[in-house]
This record gives C-alpha cells, sequence and structure tokens, in this order.
C-alpha cells in the first residue's frame, strides 16, 4: 500500500529502534526508507544556528548496517536542525515519501493543551497519512516481537465506518492506494460500525431497523474493498464508538486502527468531541491517520 516511509524520531519514542529492522519494513513493502530526527537551533547566542554536537550524536545514533539492507531498497538518515514539523515536512517532501511514522505519547489531554503535539500539528499541515506508533508498544517489545510487527505494520486493519462523510472519504481513500499501488502489506480488513446508545432509552424495533439499515450499507462496503483484493470481516453492533473501537482492536488481532477526520487539530485543542481525536490519544495500537483530502491531491 505504501512504497516510501519517512520515520520520525525523538529517541524518547524508541522508534530509532527500527533502524535494526530494515529488511522487515521492506518485506512489509517499502523500498525507500528515511530515519530522521530533528535537533532544536541553539538560541543562546543572538543568532541561533545548528547544535553541531546534538547533531553529530544523534547521526550516531541512527546509523544503519548496510551490509543488512535488502537490494533494490534505499535507505537514509536525516538529522535537521530547526522545529520538528517544518522539518518533517520538508524531508518528507524532498524524499517524496508516502507514509509518516510518529512516536505517540498517550499523554493525557491536558498534557496535550500544555505542551502541544507533533502529531497534531501534522495532522494539519500534512498530505499523506501518519501512522503512530505507541511508545509503550515499541519499548514492551523484544527484538523478535518487533520484527514482527514491522512486517504486519497495516496487515490487518481495523476500519471504523458510519456512513459519514469522514468514513466514506477514508475507505475511498483506501480503495485509491490499493487501486494505485496495490495490496503490499495490507491482507485484511475488519469494518465496524458502532451505533452510539446513551440518553434516551430506545425502542428495540427501532434499534434493530439501524443495524439492519447499518448493516445493507456495511456489506456494500465489504464487496467494493472485497474487489480489489482485501478480505473483509464486519461488525454492526450497538454502543459507545471509542470505548467499542478500542474493545475490538484488543480482541480482533488487528494491527492498526485507520482513521481520518479534517479538523483534528482543532478538536484536539479546544477539547471538543470527536472519536478520531480519542482514539488516536488513547489506542495502545498503532493508529493509520489519513488527512481527509481528495485522493487525486496524493
Amino acid at each position: 500500500m505504501f512504497q516510501s516511509c519517512l520515520i520520525c524520531t525523538d529517541f524518547e519514542d524508541g522508534l530509532h529502534r527500527l533502524t535494526k529492522f530494515v529488511p522487515s519494513l521492506a518485506a512489509c513493502g517499502f523500498n525507500r526508507i528515511v530515519f530522521m530526527h530533528s535537533v532544536p537551533l541553539r538560541t543562546k547566542t543572538m543568532i541561533p544556528k545548528p547544535d553541531e554536537k546534538r547533531m553529530d550524536e544523534a547521526r550516531e545514533r541512527l546509523q544503519v548496517d548496510r551490509e543488512n539492507i535488502p537490494e533494490g531498497v534505499e535507505v537514509r538518515s536525516e538529522v535537521v536542525s530547526g522545529e520538528p514539523v517544518d522539518c518533517i515536512l520538508k524531508v518528507a517532501a524532498d524524499h517524496g515519501s508516502q507514509l509518516l511514522m510518529v512516536g505517540a505519547s498517550n499523554r493525557s489531554m491536558l498534557a496535550e493543551s500544555l505542551f502541544g503535539s507533533t502529531t497534531v500539528e501534522l495532522s494539519d499541515r500534512v498530505e499523506i497519512p501518519i501512522l503512530t506508533v505507541p511508545e509503550a508498544l515499541v519499548s514492551a517489545l523484544t527484538d523478535e516481537e518487533l520484527d514482527l510487527r514491522c512486517r504486519h505494520l497495516y496487515r490487518h486493519l481495523l476500519l471504523p465506518y458510519n456512513d459519514s462523510a469522514a468514513s466514506q472519504q477514508l475507505t475511498k481513500y483506501l480503495q485509491q492506494h490499493l487501486r494505485d499501488r496495490g495490496l503490499g502489506g495490507c491482507q485484511t480488513c475488519l469494518l465496524s460500525w458502532v451505533i452510539e446508545t446513551g440518553g434516551p432509552i430506545a425502542l428495540d424495533e427501532y434499534q434493530k431497523s439501524q443495524q439492519e439499515a447499518a448493516r445493507e450499507k456495511i456489506d456494500q462496503v465489504k464487496e467494493e474493498l472485497a474487489s480489489l483484493g482485501l478480505q473483509v470481516t464486519t461488525d454492526v453492533r450497538l454502543g459507545k464508538s471509542v470505548v467499542d473501537l478500542l474493545e475490538l482492536a484488543r480482541m480482533s488481532n488487528i494491527c492498526a486502527i485507520a482513521i481520518s477526520s479534517d479538523k483534528l487539530g482543532k478538536y484536539w485543542r479546544f477539547a471538543l468531541p470527536s472519536v478520531a481525536a480519542e482514539v488516536l490519544r488513547r489506542s495502545f495500537q498503532p493508529v493509520l491517520f489519513f488527512p481527509t483530502l481528495e485522493p487525486d491531491q496524493q
């Protein structure tokens, strides 16, 4: 599904460990892999300038074993100086990256509002998908487990769907990727529709009719995705969107949750309700975030 990837690390997220797993990432379908780290400018002098010492230390930590690179795979390490988001966008454009991989800290909403979030700012400005990988997940995996994880980054996707404009565009965007680039490391997909419950008690018959209508619509999406070679299953239930999606992620052997939103940063900053923001904040599984852009803009 993706051939080129930019892996951004601040060294606290553990993603620099992936320099040891280039063959595994190549098995996932990547033929161009760029590792990058940004170092803040030194501001103790009147004119900000690069911190050469810290940059040299970062280059040492991002070294890749050149003898371990499969034939036909290009690997680069980039250490740049400046604001992280600006640096990420520039390096991604320079290398034609199709996917960004960043760490996710599972911070609280308060912590995010106080300290900001590279992922949230990227979501407002980037035009390619972002794969967020929880720091706790990377830290807990042994080398053997991380090797397998790199091979199956998005092998089995959980795809929330509720017939909204965002979910429709997400499925169209995914279909466009599969048509243009093939399945790559993506093989199976679980389509999930959670019909929100709560408030006044709904009549049983009305709830049944909602579920039946949802199943008809989600079956149509299933056929469209299956026609591209994906193995697709569906799950339609009554419940709480975020809670049920995270439970499905835990119990369904998925590799990543795919989400989309055109106002993620706005929702995050002002604490407005957003399923996408809550999934991104609370998930202990990787989250594949698609900005809501027309497929032909990619």
